[in-house]
């Protein structure tokens, strides 16, 4: 009897987005296996020298379980907000990241940076401004 191979598709610093997809695939009647999850567990430190968590399947339902992982893995898109553009009245926002000159500036001058004001971008007119 020859021994299973298996292929991993899905990395993740995080066991329970992991643990959704194992469920998923449960559920299309793929059976799949989480890799590395008690060393993640019990030294979370050394989860990025590891690779993360791992899902694996066996090797002849690994283009299968990857499409249906395509199709329940959301876009990643910039976080939205609910803030108003003041220049076109747009109501979707997101947040950008402050630069680093002025993160760095604001950091020597105040002792203190920019924490408390958020750095807003519009999505239709690419207006950004301080709210």
């Amino acid at each position: 009897m020859s021994t299973p191979v298996f292929s991993t598709i899905f990395r993740s610093s995080v066991i329970w987005e992991v643990r959704l997809l194992q469920q998923k695939l449960e559920s299309e009647g793929i059976k799949s296996f989480v890799d590395d999850e008690n060393i993640n567990r019990d030294k979370p430190y050394l989860s990025h020298a590891f690779g993360g968590i791992g899902l694996k399947v066996y090797t002849e339902d690994a283009r299968r379980a990857l499409e249906i992982i395509k199709h329940v893995q959301p876009q990643k898109t910039p976080s939205k907000c609910r803030a108003t553009c003041p220049k076109c009245g747009n109501d979707s926002a997101y947040r950008l990241k402050w630069p680093q000159k002025e993160f760095y500036a604001s950091l020597i001058f105040l002792g203190i940076p920019f924490l408390f004001f958020d750095r807003l971008g519009c999505t239709k007119c690419n207006n950004i401004w301080y709210g």
